[in-house]
């Protein structure tokens, strides 16, 4: 159509480290320094990824995206860049009642990872739904009662590398 490659999503790590340290993170974030994106990188990486991509969603994501010093200017550099027509923030959700209106205001979808090690509470949820409500802001919670085997310190047999790859959710995506 227009040259670009029609997909799914696109996933944007705006910040490497996370308030959390889960020992099987798929982002490997409890291993990486505290570095993120600058607004300006964000703008920069979008607008590359516009030229050759056409994504349903540009996913924003981390380590944990909420401890980035400027989320609410990297949503507001991702949206206005239209590398995808909806823009999707992912969080553990901790550092829910600090985002800021502007941050949700360049928001079309909010996905919370509930984790069962660190529960999101129930109050913070339903001041969330109201804010999302308020915004337009699709809002998704996504209970995760365990975590997929991702690292690994030893070696592993054919077989239980096989188990582990059928069990992951993330096999698809990867």
């Amino acid at each position: 159509e227009d040259g670009r490659v029609a997909v799914e999503s696109v996933e944007l790590h705006v910040i490497e480290h996370c308030n959390l340290r889960c020992a099987q993170c798929c982002n490997v974030s409890p291993y990486l320094a505290d570095r993120a994106l600058s607004v300006e990188a964000v703008r920069a990486t979008c607008t590359r990824l516009r030229s050759a991509l056409r994504p349903d969603v540009l996913k924003i994501m981390g380590g944990e995206p909420l401890l980035h010093p400027d989320i609410g200017g990297v949503l507001r550099a991702a949206r206005e860049s239209e590398v995808a027509p909806r823009v999707r923030l992912f969080t553990n959700g901790l550092f829910l009642r600090s985002m800021s209106d502007e941050a949700f205001a360049a928001l079309d979808e909010l996905t919370v990872s509930r984790y069962a090690s660190a529960p999101v509470k129930d109050d913070v949820i339903a001041e969330t739904a109201e804010r999302a409500r308020r915004f337009d802001v699709v809002l998704n919670v996504k209970d995760v009662a365990f975590f997929s085997t991702v690292l690994v310190a030893e070696s592993r047999s054919a077989d239980e590398i096989r188990a582990i790859y059928d069990a992951c959710w993330l096999r698809h995506r990867c």
